[in-house]
């Protein structure tokens, strides 16, 4: 199972010095109770950017790992105490990614990225979907198109409701009919270094 979660710098504290901290003391000892499959850790890379949160956060286990029975036990305080030194916790939201497409193999490492945030429209879940789904089969039948690609809808984790509905994360920079499509949908795209464990 992938859940991903939005993460905000303190206010006090610049981005260059919440993604230090996030990746010199946090991520080790976070990873220290918690052995995902995949933790990535997807910090903005837009000096400009005005977006409610400075970090994606990306965590992969496996389908009957329960993440909060870990935080009832002593990792939940260490984990908070730490989590003060750099974020704003109060804001942090959570979602269950569920994967609907997948073209090529996403890469390796640390990298640069592009991530797609659909927000919730006045339509259904299925419909934004569906949606999604058709833009995405033509991106995959695109012969010119090599950029690997992943299509996720999103579902509130321990939140009463997280921002976006669906999350589409590309290696490099998507073919410009495909990007003016997710932008006049009202899509918003970030641009990101991803630094995996």
């Amino acid at each position: 199972m992938k859940y991903v979660s939005l993460i905000s710098r303190r206010q006090d504290l610049s981005r260059e010095a919440f993604r230090d901290y996030y990746e010199q003391r946090h991520a080790p000892l976070a990873l220290t109770f918690f052995p995902p499959q995949l933790y990535q850790r997807n910090h903005l890379n837009m000096p400009d950017a005005v977006v409610p949160f400075d970090c994606l956060s990306e965590f992969d286990y496996a389908d009957d790992f329960d993440p909060l029975s870990v935080l009832q036990t002593e990792a939940g305080p260490r984990l908070a105490e730490d989590e003060s030194n750099f974020m704003d916790r109060s804001s942090v939201c959570s979602a269950k990614a569920l994967p609907l497409a997948r073209h090529l193999t996403e890469g390796q490492g640390m990298r640069e990225r592009e991530l797609w945030l659909i927000a919730h429209g006045d339509q259904a879940q299925s419909d934004l979907n569906e949606q999604l789904l058709a833009l995405f089969a033509q991106l995959q039948a695109d012969a010119g198109c090599t950029s690997p690609a992943t299509l996720y809808s999103l579902e509130p984790y321990y939140c009463e409701r997280f921002p976006y509905a669906a999350l589409l994360m590309s290696e490099s920079p998507l073919p410009e009919p495909f990007a003016a499509a997710l932008t006049g949908g009202g899509a918003t795209r970030i641009q990101v270094v991803s630094c995996p464990s």
